[in-house]
């Protein structure tokens, strides 16, 4: 009967657009599926803090080797002072005054490895937290990727148990009416069949006139808007 034809339409319209919903949301998983870019940042920040780090820890051996060979120099010129094989009173006083210019130097060098021992001790929390968040992060995207790959195999069997329903309704639909629907889905976006609802069409939400809208809920033929061409549908 020609009613039929706008019901085994807008089913087939249902469908198809479960179709494109299916095919979309494939796409974007297969966009994200093995995409670490959400992991940049924390990639990102996690080596930066190692290599402050590292930077950090590199900084305090230098100070620990200027200071070990500060030492070492006080130590010998000490040595050599008390030794009593420096007799020229001169030279006995250049040394005294080196020795203590070094000592100043070597306190010096203790602060500034103290406050180097600080700033290691600080970048070495950044790097643990650094870690913290990067392992946080790595664990949510594999969660989020098995997720993708479970969803995947369940839009597969959908998709499959709706193409099996379309090939149905191909069979049960009137083959001009058919070919009609798949003209209008090519150039309305995938939406050739629309319900009228309040008075307008749900396609381009303008107002149709009463007597399309009774047309389109009982007319034997299919009715199409008089605005965007799509094939209407009232109930």
């Amino acid at each position: 009967m020609a009613a039929r034809k706008v019901e085994v339409l807008r089913e087939l319209q249902e469908v198809d657009s479960a179709l494109d919903q299916i095919r979309a949301r494939g796409t974007r998983i297969a966009e994200a599926w093995g995409n670490r870019a959400p992991l940049q940042a924390v990639t990102q920040a996690r080596e930066a803090a190692h290599a402050a780090l590292r930077q950090a820890r590199a900084a305090q051996r230098d100070l620990d080797l200027q200071l070990e060979k500060l030492r070492a120099k006080v130590q010998a010129d000490s040595d050599k002072l008390y030794s009593g094989r420096v007799r020229n009173p001169r030279e006995l006083q250049d040394l005294q005054a080196e020795v203590e210019q070094d000592q100043r130097l070597i306190s010096a060098l203790e602060d500034r490895v103290l406050a180097q021992m600080d700033a290691v001790e600080a970048a070495e929390r950044a790097a643990a937290e650094a870690d913290q968040r990067y392992a946080q992060a790595e664990e949510a995207w594999k969660r989020e990727q098995l997720a993708m790959r479970e969803e995947h195999a369940t839009l597969r069997q959908r998709g499959a148990e709706l193409l099996a329903r379309r090939q149905a309704l191909v069979q049960q639909a009137d083959p001009a009416a058919l070919q009609t629907y798949e003209a209008l889905r090519r150039s309305k976006g995938g939406l050739a069949v629309v319900r009228v609802l309040q008075h307008s069409c749900q396609g381009c939400r303008v107002g149709i006139p009463t007597s399309e809208e009774q047309r389109a809920r009982l007319s034997s033929e299919l009715v199409f808007c008089s605005s965007c061409g799509r094939i209407l549908y009232a109930s």
